[in-house]
């Protein structure tokens, strides 16, 4: 979630959407990560 709260540091080259993309993998990562530790 870190590449989310920092999304206004990126150059504008990088388009929103892919930036948008990268925090989706990060938090879909993440909550498996949770979910791997629940069990």
């Amino acid at each position: 979630i870190s590449a989310c709260a920092t999304r206004n540091e990126f150059p504008q080259e990088i388009i929103i959407k892919d930036i948008y993309t990268i925090c989706q993998n990060i938090y879909k990562f993440e909550s498996k990560e949770k979910i791997n530790a629940e069990d």
